[in-house]
């Protein structure tokens, strides 16, 4: 045995047991910044989408347009003969003569094919 086995070898620091994780206040600090991010990417989002919302109004408006047009090109007419009784009564019309596929749930369309907003949704 010579001089060298006796001595045991320590790490330059020791750490005690509970000194494994993160602190209250790292955590915090994490919390805090996902709080500022993720209040960031909401903000970002929301303007997004009310962007779109109004495109995609301009876009419906543009279309029924165009339909009314193809109608009154196609029956040589410059009014729509109503379809019922309903408010929908114009776009009725235009889906049984197979140039819209659906009633407009943003628009409605009258007699002279004027495009009006329907109160109370996204397009009014």
């Amino acid at each position: 045995m010579n001089e060298y086995d006796a001595i045991e070898v320590t790490p330059a620091v020791k750490r005690a047991p509970f000194d494994r994780g993160f602190s209250l206040v790292e955590m915090l600090i994490v919390i805090v910044v996902l709080g500022i991010l993720a209040t960031v990417a909401v903000f970002a989002v929301r303007g997004t989408t009310s962007n779109a919302e109004s495109q995609a109004c301009q876009s419906e408006l543009k279309s029924l347009n165009t339909m009314v047009e193809a109608h009154f090109v196609r029956t040589g007419e410059r009014t729509i003969a109503p379809t019922g009784v309903t408010d929908d009564r114009f776009e009725i019309t235009l889906v049984d003569a197979q140039i819209m596929r659906s009633v407009s749930a943003n628009y409605h369309i009258d007699a002279d094919g004027e495009v009006t907003p329907v109160a109370g949704t996204i397009c009014d």
